[in-house]
């Protein structure tokens, strides 16, 4: 018997093999979507942006500076003191705050409540009035001579009454200092006012208005009468000023 040869795959299946890997009309693999990735243990995902912060400010803006255009469109009729400045945008402030608590978050205004609520609590001492005798300075003046063109006092209330003087036109300067307190000039009609006043952290009052407010509240006289002017030179630190016109 002759050995033969293995027969020819092709031979006896009379066609080409195909093979199904090669296949292009199979269908796609399907493939899985990647993984979300993993926080370390501890981490929290960071927290988005909110504008509640930017809107609370926003509305104290525009709360407070609406208060001031009444102020000064409505003079006497509307007089808000620097308290109920303060008092306002801190009511804001605390609205930004309680809706932080539910929706929106916010928690460097904490910091802004931080620095406004002590403000808030301190600031009637700017409209306190001195009435302890122990610390109640007047001085009323009869005659140019003995009228002192400088005076000073630490504490307390300094008034300083002008009417009992005999104006017929004379013309003096005065200049006066409270460190904490206040201090007022009391002029008679007719006399004239120039100068200025000026308080640190405080009120200032004149004949024609005043301004209240934290930091440098000046007022510039500038009123002619026949009998004589007096130019002032008035500085508080911390309390109020006060010039008024009286008989």
């Amino acid at each position: 018997m002759t050995p033969t040869d293995p027969p020819d795959p092709e031979s006896t299946s009379g066609a080409p093999s195909t093979d199904a890997s090669f296949d292009v009309d199979a269908p796609p693999t399907p493939t899985s979507a990647p993984a979300p990735p993993v926080l370390p243990a501890g981490a929290s995902e960071p927290e988005e942006s909110s504008s509640l912060g930017r809107l609370t400010i926003g509305f104290m803006a525009l709360g407070v500076g609406g208060m001031a255009l009444f102020d000064a469109a409505l003079g006497s009729a509307f007089a808000p003191s620097l308290h109920h400045y303060i008092a306002f945008a801190v009511t804001i402030l605390g609205g930004g705050l309680l809706v932080g608590s539910i929706r929106g978050r916010a928690r460097w205004l904490i910091i802004v409540a931080v620095v406004l609520v002590p403000v808030l609590v301190i600031s009637p001492v700017f409209q306190w009035t001195w009435v302890s005798d122990a610390f109640d300075n007047r001085v009323q003046i009869t005659d140019f001579e003995s009228l002192d063109h400088v005076y000073a006092v630490d504490t307390g209330k300094l008034t300083i009454d002008l009417r009992g003087l005999p104006w017929d036109g004379e013309e003096v300067s005065l200049t006066a200092r409270v460190d904490t307190g206040s201090l007022e000039v009391i002029l008679p009609q007719g006399v004239g006012l120039t100068g200025f006043a000026r308080v640190d952290f405080g009120r200032v009052r004149g004949p024609d208005g005043e301004i209240t407010r934290i930091g440098n509240s000046r007022i510039t006289f500038s009123r002619s009468g026949p009998d004589g002017s007096v130019t002032l030179d008035l500085y508080v630190d911390l309390g109020n000023i006060n010039v008024r016109v009286g008989e």
